[in-house]
C-alpha cells in the first residue's frame, strides 16, 4: 500500500519514485508527508492506518 501510494505521489508531482520514497523515509521534507497521507485517504478511503515506519535493515513498511 505505501510504494503504491509513494509511486502515485511520484507521478502526481512529475519527481521519480527514487526522490520520493528518499525524502518520505527521511521525513524532514512535511510536504511529502503530508501529499503522502492526503493520497493514501484518497486511495483507500476506509484505512484505519495513521501511522507508517519504514524498517532500514528489512526494507519494508510497516502500518
Amino acid at each position: 500500500m505505501v510504494k503504491q501510494v509513494l509511486k502515485d505521489v511520484a507521478r502526481q508531482n512529475k519527481f521519480s519514485y527514487q526522490t520520493v520514497f528518499k525524502e518520505f523515509v527521511d521525513g524532514n521534507n512535511p510536504s511529502c508527508t503530508q501529499c503522502f497521507w492526503e493520497t493514501f485517504y484518497r486511495l483507500f478511503p476506509d484505512a484505519p492506518y495513521h501511522f507508517v515506519a519504514f524498517c532500514h535493515d528489512c526494507r519494508r513498511f510497516d502500518l
